[in-house]
């Protein structure tokens, strides 16, 4: 089930393909982040999102790290949590949660440095089984700066879902 949400997400670009989106290059490609504190704090409890984008084309893929604000929760993606399509400087995204095997649905902008990343919708609910546990952990509505390091070379399982040769 989780396959076919994602197939259906890469299926709704079929422009993806285009000049615009060429052009954009590695524009999504690196490590991207944003703190979450607790109310009225900025101490070491803060929690927080952290996204790893690889760009091949108009093709992204990535994993990501989150944890809630009091570091009540912790929920890491696979190497291949994220998979999407960009076009021009904004990509849509399939994001499947580490622990809860759910999968949500993220419209990532690009605005000036900063990653608009917005949730828009569930498209496969959490799985119900002892591997998955949790829920997702990847905000809602949240601007992702990026990191000053650059991420690691893409995880060959991420860039085989495309076919891509690592």
């Amino acid at each position: 089930m989780v396959c076919w949400a994602i197939a259906i997400v890469l299926a709704v670009l079929p422009f993806a393909v285009s000049a615009a989106s060429a052009k954009a290059g590695g524009a999504f490609q690196g490590s991207w982040r944003v703190q979450w504190c607790p109310a009225g704090r900025s101490d070491g409890d803060c929690g927080g999102l952290s996204v790893v984008l690889f760009q091949s084309g108009d093709t992204l893929c990535g994993t990501y790290s989150g944890a809630s604000p009091g570091l009540d929760q912790v929920d890491d993606g696979e190497p291949d949590a994220i998979v999407g399509q960009a076009v021009g400087r904004v990509a849509v995204l399939a994001v499947r949660g580490g622990r809860s095997g759910e999968v949500r649905l993220v419209r990532a902008q690009l605005k000036g440095a900063k990653l608009h990343w917005r949730v828009l919708h569930s498209v496969s609910p959490p799985i119900d089984d002892s591997r998955h546990d949790d829920t997702i952990i990847i905000g809602s509505n949240d601007l992702l700066a990026k990191a000053p390091q650059r991420p690691d070379s893409p995880n060959a399982q991420c860039l085989r879902r495309f076919g891509i040769k690592d």
